[in-house]
């Protein structure tokens, strides 16, 4: 639909024109089925196979260092992490466009799919292998076990990986900020040989030019990096919660910094079609699945509890605490509901204002032609406002009771009221009387 970008063709989508499926009377691009899901398919298994990189390097990494994670393996960890993490950074965007999306809205989903993937491998998976694999390997667990060595591995690359990215945020306003000094010092100097002029003082357009970008993928970038955080402080508080404090400052620097970089450090973006939560929200849910039955597995491998008991009764262990974390987290949810009444309330109001108005501006239309001005000039107000909602600009129509208080009680005429003023007042009984009586109904 136009004017709506989750709908409409994405430029750079190609195919062949045909009929369109809802509309035989137009035509539109088309692609065929099977080869766009074979592409997926087949960048979906390249960013596997980045994956499996990853997880290789993690056994190189546990292997050179032999099960004695300290300082330095932290160190090499969190730089692998980062290197892994802009080498993936510059193919996601080639692997999503070569797919062939027709909409942004599947074109958004599948860059965040791939690009949550591979960073959970790469942020995640060294903790795992130590959780997991470490006891059952030749090295096996270090002195004091493997409980300890995750927990000294888990706070000493969170806090690195934190330093880095605030760094990372501080440089993206250094780095505007410096080449902004840079060019206004060579333009002095140009201009100080020339004739001794002053330098000239930059547009609006032109200094836009100099900041960075703020598009998709800097906005994915700055939600991965929450999320992420949020995966740690799921997966692994529980082992080290000191980790928590260190997530906790990613988000505060995360969300201010961003905000700051948005607001006076970033060009400004044009208008686009927003798709909510989407699918954060199923990513969300993943890691707190992944994190129940992470938990469960760690209680059932390494407490007191299942020690030295059969393989059996650790495997119900883990399903019966699955089972309970679920009712909990349901019994919670009946409680204390993830949707608010109010809101549907609000929403079923507004569809049916919606539906009011539209048909009543749909018979004002083709109404015969009116008889005074009054009545004309009401079929212009109830057609505007019409539009008004058709855009669901909710804002620009005022209240009931505001325009009572600025008329001072006098009679509300839809003749009286301006585009901007217009409001609508549900009452039947009423309206009914004031059209059998000529009057115009109170919009």
């Amino acid at each position: 639909e136009p004017g709506d970008g989750s709908q409409s063709t994405r430029p750079s989508f190609q195919g062949f024109m045909r009929a369109s499926k809802a509309d035989s009377n137009i035509t539109e691009k088309a692609y065929p089925t099977g080869m766009a899901t074979l592409r997926r398919v087949a960048s979906t298994s390249i960013t596997l196979v980045f994956c499996c990189v990853v997880c290789t390097c993690i056994v190189i990494w546990t292997n050179i260092f032999e099960g004695d994670l300290n300082l330095t393996a932290s160190i090499c960890l969190s730089v692998m992490v980062a290197v892994f993490g802009l080498v993936f950074n510059a193919f996601v965007p080639i692997l999503t466009e070569w797919e062939n999306h027709k909409v942004q809205s599947t074109f958004y989903d599948s860059y965040v799919f791939k690009k949550f993937i591979f960073e959970a491998v790469n942020r995640y998976s060294a903790f795992f292998y130590l959780a997991v694999k470490q006891r059952y390997t030749a090295m096996a667990c270090p002195s004091g076990g493997c409980m300890a060595a995750l927990h000294k591995q888990l706070w000493m690359t969170l806090l690195i990986l934190s330093c880095i990215r605030i760094f990372e945020i501080i440089l993206a306003g250094v780095m505007v900020r410096v080449k902004l000094w840079l060019e206004d010092r060579t333009m002095k100097k140009e201009a100080e040989e020339v004739e001794h002029q002053e330098a000239p003082k930059r547009s609006f357009a032109e200094l836009q030019s100099k900041f960075a970008e703020s598009r998709m993928q800097e906005q994915i970038e700055s939600t991965m990096q929450l999320v992420l955080a949020l995966g740690f402080v799921l997966l692994f508080s529980a082992i080290a919660p000191i980790i928590v404090p260190f997530s906790l400052v990613v988000f505060v620097v995360q969300l201010r910094g961003s905000a700051y970089l948005l607001v006076n450090l970033s060009k400004r973006p044009l208008p686009r079609h927003q798709y909510g939560i989407g699918i954060w929200g199923g990513i969300v849910a993943f890691l707190v699945e992944l994190s129940i039955f992470f938990s469960g597995f760690l209680i059932v491998t390494y407490g007191d509890e299942f020690r030295g008991k059969q393989l059996i009764t650790k495997l119900t262990g883990l399903i019966l605490y699955i089972v309970a974390m679920n009712c909990i987290m349901r019994g919670v949810d009946l409680v204390y509901p993830p949707t608010m009444e109010e809101t549907q309330v609000l929403k079923a109001r507004r569809d049916r204002v919606r539906k009011v108005v539209l048909e009543r501006a749909a018979h004002v239309a083709h109404a015969p032609k009116a008889r005074d001005q009054s009545t004309d000039d009401h079929k212009e107000a109830l057609i505007a406002l019409s539009n008004v909602i058709a855009r669901g600009d909710w804002d620009a129509i005022r209240h009931l009771d505001d325009l009572c208080a600025s008329r001072c009680g006098k009679p509300l005429r839809g003749a009286e009221l301006p585009e901007a003023d217009l409001a609508v007042q549900e009452d039947p009984p009423k309206r009914r009387q004031e059209q059998k009586r000529g009057r115009s109904a109170v919009v």
